[in-house]
């Protein structure tokens, strides 16, 4: 006949079997393992992530969105030869600097696609899901990282959409 174990009537292994496991398993993994991505909370991801921009309650902002889908209408309605892309400073260019804006840049087949508050994250996520797609400007100008707090830390996300216009418009120069 089976014997039972002893402990076979526990709901939970005993202690120093439980004990065992979790001091053995960080043991299990090798260098050739991939590595488990960090957990990281929503509206906190590092400046080279792409992230949608979020409102007060932590859901995708609804501005953001509707700017997001008026960049790509403005993208099919004809050709970009001067394109802005940015936070809040681009986005003001329009309004703001309209004088400005009516004198030197709307002639030039100008768009702007700025949008206020926005991270490095959400302008990647912004070229991510098709801002650049269809179009060929001769000439970009970027402006973004106030929104990160402006400090070397965001130089990575600066850089990562720098290298997305450059992959994805490779015919075009890039200001910063």
């Amino acid at each position: 006949a089976l014997q039972q174990h002893p402990t076979s009537h526990m709901r939970h292994p005993p202690i120093p079997i439980l004990a065992l496991f979790l001091l053995t398993a960080p043991a299990c993994l090798t260098p050739g393992d991939p590595e488990v991505a960090p957990v990281v909370r929503p509206g906190q991801e590092p400046p080279d992530v792409p992230a949608v921009k979020l409102d007060k309650t932590g859901e995708p902002s609804t501005v953001f969105l509707a700017a997001h889908e008026s960049f790509l209408r403005r993208a099919k309605q004809g050709p970009i030869d001067l394109l802005f892309i940015g936070d809040s400073t681009t986005a003001g260019w329009p309004s703001v600097g309209k004088q400005v804006w009516a004198h030197y840049y709307a002639g030039l087949n100008a768009a702007n696609f700025g949008v206020g508050g926005v991270r490095t994250q959400n302008v990647l996520w912004r070229i991510e899901h098709g801002e650049l797609a269809g179009i060929s400007p001769k000439v970009v100008v970027l402006l973004i990282g106030v929104n990160n707090g402006g400090k070397p830390e965001v130089f990575p996300g600066v850089r990562k959409i720098g290298d997305e216009i450059r992959a994805r418009l490779p015919e075009t120069r890039v200001l910063l």
